[in-house]
């Protein structure tokens, strides 16, 4: 079977597992907190459910 290409280039891989996913953790815990809207959020989501891709150039 043939899988879809992603159109508009590559698809990038945003999940980091691992050691550098712990350092990340522990770093966030030193970040600052901000309010955002409901838009925001609405965008958030729709990347966070792959609605919204992240393509790098090929």
């Amino acid at each position: 079977m043939t899988s879809i290409l992603p159109h508009g280039g590559t698809l990038v891989q945003r999940i980091v597992q691992g050691e550098e996913r712990e350092q990340l953790l522990q770093d966030s815990m030193n970040l600052s907190s901000m309010r955002i809207n409901t838009w925001t959020i609405s965008d958030l989501d729709l990347i966070g459910v792959g609605h919204s891709h992240h393509f790098r150039d090929s």
